[in-house]
């Protein structure tokens, strides 16, 4: 059963009552801050009071954590709203030790990292996880490089399949296995919206159009719904772009393209028409390479369909996007 959750939570607009500030005074104004850093809980705490030379006053708080640390130690599992509440309370414990007194009352939720994990083998999914999140902006970021076409050899040891950045929101899927080190497949997809596209799709979930800001207790208590919608609104769309992709453009093209060669193999005797579709365009299901060479040739079909099954047999992304609309039950 698929578990939505969340990694990093982002809050604001929290107090600091009780905790002493550290005094900052500049040309035109005097600051009143705290701040507070542990990179392994991935906390980072900022509290400011500014008091311009008017007297007018302004407070700004911002605070990040990782509630998986903060329970278990490491980010392989995610948390839902219970285990939110737990973690809060560790934070604020552990604050409390370094004379921080949080207090979560009216805090607001500005936007979260939202996930859900897999139990698949990512490095034999690739080329499914790359063709899914090419749907977004038709651009895919690994490696330090951006890649515009959705015919790409991936190469071994790929981590991180991400869309550039786009409008703040950042959208990944990554090898949980390799990077936490476990001992079986792990494949995580995590979203982390703009301050703006979380508002708004808040506001779609709980049909509240005029609501500018998300608070803590609403957040949890709507969490699932929340969550869910965050991670579905997205993959539901890819997963149908990617269908309609492979089962009309990528389909015909191979078929246009197995044609092609094949009349040209009689001429310049060209051989091994599979590698050489595979090299140029990446096939991504053997099921595309029978209904080409069908296509083109019914008489020998069975002989080559035989052949494409014991060679081609890893290539099935048309299965493996199906196994993941199931695991999410979409």
């Amino acid at each position: 059963m698929i578990k939505y959750g969340v990694d990093n939570l982002y809050l604001y607009d929290f107090s600091l009552e009780g905790t002493e500030l550290e005094k900052v005074i500049k040309e035109d104004k005097i600051i009143y801050e705290k701040k507070f850093t542990e990179k392994e809980n991935g906390i980072v705490l900022v509290y400011k009071k500014t008091i311009d030379h008017d007297g007018f006053e302004k407070i700004s708080s911002s605070l990040s954590f990782n509630p998986n640390s903060l329970l278990r130690g490491n980010n392989i599992a995610n948390s839902d709203a219970q285990e939110i509440q737990i973690a809060i309370d560790i934070l604020a414990k552990k604050l409390r030790r370094n004379k921080i007194y949080f207090n979560k009352t009216g805090a607001k939720v500005r936007t979260a990292a939202f996930n859900i994990n897999f139990e698949i083998d990512f490095e034999k999914y690739i080329d499914t996880l790359f063709l899914i999140i090419f749907q977004e902006t038709k651009a895919i970021t690994f490696n330090g490089s951006v890649i515009k076409s959705p015919y790409i050899d991936m190469g071994d040891k790929i981590e991180t399949i991400r869309h550039p950045i786009k409008n703040n929101t950042k959208r990944q899927f990554y090898n949980k296995s390799i990077l936490e080190k476990l001992g079986y497949p792990w494949t995580r997809y995590e979203i982390e919206p703009s301050s703006q596209l979380f508002r708004g799709r808040v506001n779609k979930v709980l049909d509240n159009k005029s609501m500018e800001a998300v608070t803590l207790d609403l957040f949890l208590k709507n969490f699932d719904s929340i969550a869910k919608h965050m991670i579905l609104c997205d993959l539901k769309k890819y997963f149908k772009k990617s269908q309609v992709f492979l089962e009309n453009r990528h389909k015909n093209l191979l078929i246009k393209e197995l044609r092609q060669f094949k009349i040209n193999s009689k001429i310049k005797s060209q051989r091994n028409v599979y590698e050489f579709l595979n090299e140029k365009y990446k096939i991504y299901d053997r099921e595309f390479l029978k209904t080409a060479y069908y296509e083109f040739d019914k008489h020998n079909f069975k002989r080559e369909e035989l052949k494409i099954e014991a060679k081609y047999s890893h290539l099935d992304t048309k299965n493996q996007i199906g196994y993941l609309m199931n695991a999410l039950r979409v």
